[in-house]
């Protein structure tokens, strides 16, 4: 049986070099995977693309390439995933995945599933669909997201499925020392599982944080449909899975939320 480390919630935003995502996802895992397995696990990169990113896509037909000839890209056969390959032998798997924004602006991810599915229809029909849909569904924690009004959106949501069929999930900005969310804990003894991805924003410097924050899951994984085993072994998560990595210090979130702002005024 293998271990694997997977970031269930990544980004590669156009402010983002293709060898310094790679080289930082593959690094952050190895380190990481040291410490939680003795070894260096085998990693995954799970993609939440948004409706106008199509970075997968790109990787898979050959219009996206790593200029610098360090790192490569092979489809896997089940359509879902890809192999990077580096020159000095790293491997990283590549999951494909959604990000659909609700009319309330809040997120739901569909882990490994290429849905077109479009932004802006209320949470609860985005939540049904992607609950119904192939892949994994989950709800992101964001700054401020969760609150008031939209706080009882998502649960009313969450309260309308399954929780076998939807899981929350943590990420590397919310700050360290944080308490976890009241909406996580009772999603937690409600049955949902809670899964964690590092989730970078689109700030050049924020491409260091991919890889650094995810789950560790264990079980076997074939070399024709990676991504769809990989999809099994989180399908199968209950609770809060195993996490690797570190979330971000309370010093480097306020840092990220003001470039976020200041950058959507330039």
């Amino acid at each position: 049986m293998e271990r694997f480390l997977v970031d269930t919630h990544v980004h590669l935003h156009a402010c983002f070099k293709l060898r310094a995502f790679l080289d930082a996802g593959h690094s952050n895992l190895r380190r990481f995977g040291a410490t939680v397995a003795g070894t260096a696990p085998s990693g995954v990169l799970v993609f939440t693309e948004g409706a106008k990113e199509r970075n997968f896509g790109k990787l898979e037909d050959g219009s996206l390439v790593d200029e610098s000839g360090r790192w490569t890209f092979a489809p896997t056969g089940d359509g879902i995933s890809i192999l990077a390959s580096g020159n000095e032998g790293e491997r990283l798997l590549i999951l494909a995945g959604r990000q659909v924004v609700s009319r309330e602006r809040l997120e739901v991810l569909l882990l490994g599933n290429r849905s077109e599915a479009p932004d802006g229809a209320p949470f609860h029909e985005v939540l049904a669909a992607a609950a119904a849909g192939s892949g994994v569904a989950a709800v992101p924690w964001g700054f401020g997201k969760w609150w008031l009004s939209r706080g009882r959106v998502v649960r009313e949501g969450l309260e309308a499925t399954a929780p076998s069929s939807v899981f929350l999930a943590d990420n590397g900005g919310r700050p360290r020392g944080l308490a976890l969310p009241r909406l996580m804990r009772w999603a937690l003894d409600r049955g949902h599982g809670l899964l964690a991805g590092s989730d970078p924003l689109p700030l050049p410097r924020q491409v260091s944080r991919v890889g650094s924050y995810g789950n560790v899951f264990s079980g076997n994984v074939s070399g024709a449909n990676p991504g769809r085993d990989v999809v099994r072994l989180i399908e199968s998560a209950r609770g809060a899975a195993p996490t690797f990595g570190s979330r971000d210090s309370f010093t480097r979130f306020v840092r990220a939320q003001t470039g976020i702002r200041v950058s959507r005024q330039v």
